[in-house]
């Protein structure tokens, strides 16, 4: 998992000095793709061309519970269908506070099992369930 800068100083504040988390839980997140590893900072997401943008989902019901470390997508979560031309093949997806903007944060990140593709017409899909398809690990 890649949890970004604000993720990491919110868990020590927490941790350390007892205040009230830096981040607020949100209702709704927003699932984004990468063409290689997002770091601390959600680097390398797919250029906002050919139909893509981040896929809104709400937090309740939309992960499974947290164990060994671990949770996944209880709830699917597909994309828009690209349109006008192919986008680029995605390694990685990560997670944000806001659609887009100066007002969104980058939270975490993962590698996707297997590299995706999505070509012109087709939605990406990830399928949720126990465990879903989108798994964040904390190590």
């Amino acid at each position: 998992m890649g949890a970004s800068d604000q993720l990491e100083n919110s868990i020590i504040t927490r941790l350390i000095d007892g205040n009230s988390y830096l981040m607020s839980p949100d209702a709704t997140y927003y699932a984004s793709l990468h063409t290689a590893d997002p770091g601390d900072t959600g680097t390398n997401e797919l250029p906002a061309t050919n139909g893509y943008v981040r896929k809104s989902y709400t937090t309740s019901g939309g992960w499974n519970a947290a164990s060994g470390g671990s949770t996944s997508n209880n709830g699917s979560i597909t994309f828009a269908a690209a349109s006008g031309g192919d986008w680029a093949t995605a390694t990685h997806f990560g997670l944000w506070n806001n659609a887009a903007g100066t007002s969104a944060n980058f939270i975490v990140s993962g590698a996707l099992t297997s590299s995706v593709t999505c070509t012109d017409g087709d939605a990406v899909q990830f399928l949720g369930g126990t465990p879903g398809a989108l798994v964040i690990t904390v190590t």
